[in-house]
């Protein structure tokens, strides 16, 4: 996000000089950069992603495979032929390069290094990666299955089967349909699959329950390995506090100028903080859109009234996952905000923003620059105004996002299913 302001009087600046004779800037060349800009562009440096302790699996690598193996499986779905894959595909930058499915107001966002996130979707209504797979896969919209059906392809495939007890311990006897029906899931009045569901005892719906949050938590642990590592302003990044030449010469002149700007007096900071390039939280940027959607704001009721939150039966650490729901608060400023996403490997990742309305970087920043949409609902972050930024400028800053590319290819193992789902 751009936000405008300018730099306040009799700030120091720090000359960097860059001596390495690279193609891609000059000998000699000086980026002046004032001491603010230089303090928080050192902040943007990214830690490993600790463990989620709602989720014991979250670091196994055994759950991580077969996670792996369900977000590519095509049977999770009630037609047989959607899977996690079909809307984040990996050779789309984990999203599906559309700006909108039918009857889907948000772009499908990228699930690369949420590991990091706090919450989940457009409007957090999630608090974690296994509370997030939970509702594609049941959503009438979307994959359309239910945790009955899902239970039952685990117990009558024999590989899912041993993969599961692997990790989870023996599968339950679901052979009696008339305690078990084929298909089945809450939540959905009107809906045949929410009246088999309701005619099971609650001990029954336990037992389906707990495996479909175990399959929910491999998922989730496939998805937390989807990190794209190294980028060039890393590398520039680590080398404003060594010195290394070859370091501070990974950005050519352009970009360097472009992370003054984004670091500075354009404000992109505010929003898109840190070596994760997001606060992890949520802000009305002004977009105009047709559907009256109140993102944050709707987002806070549905997370709380989540049967798969933090602080649930479900969760692994009720105690730990409380903690962030208690200090929610829910005001009418949060109508119209939605998550700001992380710009890392974002050339990858279009149309953007939440309802995928503008096809490229050099619109998003172009939107930034005019400031002038009223938006649908709430009211226009007060710090984005119009920055009346050049044609270099624009330049300049689109190259800088462009760097945030990873410098070595991802792992390609992990952008398709194993062979078999037993580790």
């Amino acid at each position: 996000m751009l936000l405008g302001s300018t730099l306040g009087c009799g700030e120091k600046r720090v000359e960097l000089p860059l001596d390495t004779g690279s193609e891609s800037t000059a000998p000699g060349t000086l980026v002046t950069f004032p001491e603010d800009v230089l303090a928080r562009a050192r902040r943007m440096t990214l830690s490993p992603p600790e463990p989620d302790p709602t989720n014991r699996f979250s670091a196994d690598p055994d759950a991580a495979h077969l996670g792996r193996w369900l977000f590519y499986d095509p049977r999770l779905s009630d037609d047989g032929e959607t899977s996690c894959s079909t809307c984040h595909d990996p050779s789309m930058g984990f999203t599906d390069a559309l700006a909108t499915q039918p009857g889907v107001a948000r772009h499908t966002p990228s699930i690369w290094d949420t590991a990091y996130s706090r919450w989940f979707y457009w409007d957090g209504r999630a608090d974690s990666h296994w509370a997030q797979a939970a509702g594609p896969l049941e959503n009438p919209r979307e994959q359309n299955t239910s945790r009955l059906a899902v239970a039952h392809l685990v117990t009558s495939d024999p590989d899912l089967t041993e993969a599961y007890e692997l990790l989870f311990g023996p599968l339950p006897d679901l052979s009696d349909g008339s305690r078990f029906p084929p298909q089945g899931r809450p939540g959905q009045p009107g809906d045949l699959q929410t009246l088999y569901w309701d005619g099971m005892t609650e001990a029954d719906q336990e037992v389906v329950t707990e495996i479909f949050v175990n399959l929910l938590k491999s998922i989730a642990a496939y998805e937390r390995t989807l990190l794209l590592g190294e980028t060039r302003v890393d590398q520039f990044v680590a080398a404003l506090e060594t010195g290394d030449p070859d370091g501070l010469a990974a950005l050519t002149e352009s970009e360097q100028r472009g992370l003054r700007l984004f670091a500075g007096s354009a404000n992109c900071h505010f929003c898109h903080a840190g070596g994760l390039t997001t606060n992890r939280e949520f802000h009305n940027v002004g977009l105009a859109s047709l559907d009256l959607d109140y993102g944050r704001f709707q987002g806070i009721t549905t997370l709380l009234g989540d049967e798969f939150n933090g602080a649930g039966r479900w969760s692994d650490d009720p105690e730990a996952g409380g903690q962030r729901l208690d200090i929610l608060v829910q005001s009418s400023e949060q109508l119209g905000q939605f998550k700001v996403p992380s710009l890392r490997g974002v050339s990858a990742t279009a149309p953007y923003m939440r309802d995928g309305s503008r096809a490229t970087l050099a619109d998003v920043i172009d939107f930034y620059d005019r400031a002038d949409e009223v938006p649908s609902v709430g009211h226009r972050e007060e710090l984005i105004v119009p920055l009346g930024l050049s044609d270099t400028d624009k330049g300049d800053l689109e190259a800088f996002l462009l760097a945030l590319d990873p410098v070595k290819p991802v792992d390609v193992d992990l952008l398709s299913p194993p062979e078999s789902p037993v580790p």
